[in-house]
């Protein structure tokens, strides 16, 4: 086994320990309450995503909201659609964040071996 290959299969340990630590630590945060409600670092942008996945969610299920005058991105917005349908409490954004932070560091220790 050459230095290489071995140096790049722990580089892939270390980042698949890194974010199961990462999803730990944020379920963690969530603590069985509203994670979306009690996370103290969200800010301005997050809060139009949660407010507008919201609207969206409500608009759904036939209720009327008034217009929104600055639209997001709508990934991010669709996520808290999806943990607001399935009642989640912040589950999907926290597997979202995590699942994201697999997918880039995989893209980075891809492109460092190259």
């Amino acid at each position: 086994m050459s230095i290489e290959s071995a140096t790049r299969r722990y580089s892939y340990y270390g980042l698949v320990l890194g974010v199961l630590g990462y999803g730990f630590l944020l379920t963690r945060l969530a603590g069985g309450h509203d994670f979306l409600n009690s996370y103290p670092f969200v800010g301005a942008d997050g809060f139009d995503w949660l407010y507008e996945g919201l609207f969206v969610y409500e608009r759904l299920r036939g209720y009327c909201a008034p217009p929104l005058w600055l639209l997001r991105d709508p990934g991010f917005v669709l996520v808290c659609v999806l943990d607001m349908t399935l009642r989640a409490h912040g589950l999907v954004v926290i597997v979202t964040h995590t699942l994201s932070f697999l997918v880039t560091g995989l893209v980075v220790l891809r492109a460092a071996t190259w």
